[in-house]
């Protein structure tokens, strides 16, 4: 018997984000002992989200598709949407407290942006 295809995935401090073609699983360390390499589920978004990257911050996803940047809750609920000017290229997670987390965005143009996780 086959398994679900992974499509790709993201790791972040302790969450850690595969993506399959119909649902998003998010993943968070089992243990705190930096040996210790198992996770247990964390939240699942049983929903096909098209995306070309996608970045997990403390208590939310980033999704990003041509031009536009989506930060989604882990319920899968949109919190905010950002619209470049040109394709996105690069997204980086940058720190910052919990949930407030930056990211600094590539552009295909050469321009840079710094933006917010969540806020």
């Amino acid at each position: 018997m086959q398994g679900p295809h992974q499509e790709d995935s993201s790791l972040q401090e302790q969450t850690c984000r595969p993506a399959i073609a119909d649902r998003i699983v998010v993943y968070e360390v089992a243990s705190h002992e930096p040996t210790d390499m198992q996770y247990k589920v964390k939240e699942k978004i049983v929903k096909h989200v098209e995306c070309s990257l996608l970045v997990v911050c403390s208590q939310n996803l980033v999704l990003c598709l041509e031009k536009r940047l989506q930060s989604l809750s882990f319920s899968g609920e949109k919190i905010r949407e950002w619209v470049m000017e040109s394709q996105i290229r690069y997204i980086k997670v940058v720190g910052g407290p919990p949930g407030r987390e930056g990211l600094l965005v590539g552009l295909k143009n050469g321009q840079s942006y710094q933006a917010g996780c969540c806020g």
